[in-house]
């Protein structure tokens, strides 16, 4: 019985501390909008190939952000990404961010995260 119980616990052990990031990159970068740090919005990479999920984060004061791609995992994978960032307003609801940069069919926004990069990305973005 003993002997069971410790195979079980070593092979729980293996699965728990083996997980695979399946290629993940860490992904980081700032976001100001005016020039000054964006605090709070949320910047989301859309992968332009299709099925793959969309990576995210949100900005800290000083408008730094890191991806995450679930919340067990950080980064994304390699490719091409268009970048929506968005805010809105809590009472209302109402998207702060002009649409050239939160619409998923309008941004212009655009990254390209590489194998063996440092792939650190600043979007300068404008109010109005």
């Amino acid at each position: 019985m003993m002997y069971r119980i410790v195979v079980v616990m070593c092979l729980c052990g293996m699965i728990l501390g083996c997980a695979d990031d399946g290629g993940l990159k860490p992904v980081s970068g700032v976001v100001r909008i005016d020039g000054q740090p964006a605090q709070g919005v949320n910047v989301i990479f859309v992968p332009l190939e299709g099925g793959r999920a969309n990576s995210m984060a949100q900005t800290q004061a000083d408008g730094h952000f890191s991806l995450r791609y679930t919340s067990q995992y950080a980064g994304t994978l390699p490719g091409e990404y268009k970048v929506l960032i968005t805010k809105e307003e809590s009472d209302t609801g109402k998207e702060l961010i002009p649409e050239r940069f939160s619409s998923g069919g309008k941004t212009t926004l655009r990254a390209t995260v590489e194998e063996g990069r440092d792939n650190d990305f600043n979007f300068e973005i404008e109010s109005k």
